[in-house]
């Protein structure tokens, strides 16, 4: 194992993780023989770091950036293809609603029931953020209100997303089931909000 580095160079490879990575000193963890170790304020911390083990935080960040940005235009080829264009918003929401359809459609097997067994978000909150992070969106909360009745505020919330989601799926689902990548990624896609769509 190589020697310790000086405070400045330890110091200058932390600033290079957060800088990088937009992330706060207590940000930037992980894991070693099942132990996650966590900066955290003041600097004397970082004493006990070895050049190995701050090479191999870069290195495990890097890695799991490259599979998100991966997986990303992955998501954007299925919006993007043949060229058709998906007509509706393509951010974030929309990437995590192709994701939820493939998984959806990993578990179902079928198009159709997939498409039936798609969810909204449970909470207020998501509802709420999902609907302010485009102005084009209130398409689908006019036509929930218009054609589906809802029967409260967050019933309504809660169709409007639905509307899109299966709008999603039913673009994705135009390509033959054969070729879509539909392994289940166990319903986590918080991931995909941290890279950038463009």
């Amino acid at each position: 194992m190589k020697g310790m580095k000086g405070e400045g160079e330890r110091i200058i490879i932390i600033q290079h993780l957060i800088g990088k990575y937009k992330c706060k000193v207590s940000d930037v963890h992980f894991e070693r023989n099942g132990a996650v170790i966590v900066f955290q304020p003041p600097s004397g911390i970082f004493a006990g770091w070895t050049d190995e083990l701050l090479k191999e935080a870069i290195q495990q960040r890097e890695a799991r950036d490259a599979e998100r940005e991966a997986e990303i235009e992955m998501l954007k080829s299925l919006l993007i293809r043949d060229g058709q264009r998906y007509e509706g918003v393509i951010d974030h929401h929309t990437l995590i609603f192709v994701r939820e359809a493939l998984d959806t459609l990993a578990d179902c097997g079928c198009a159709e029931e997939a498409i039936e067994a798609l969810e909204p978000d449970c909470y207020t909150i998501d509802l709420t953020t999902w609907l302010a992070s485009d102005c084009n969106r209130v398409q689908y909360l006019t036509e929930a209100l218009q054609d589906l009745a809802p029967v409260d505020g967050f019933q309504a919330l809660a169709l409007a997303q639905l509307l899109e989601k299966q709008a999603v799926a039913q673009f994705v689902f135009q390509t033959s089931i054969e070729k879509l990548p539909i392994e289940n990624r166990s319903h986590h896609y918080a991931y995909l909000m941290e890279c950038p769509v463009s």
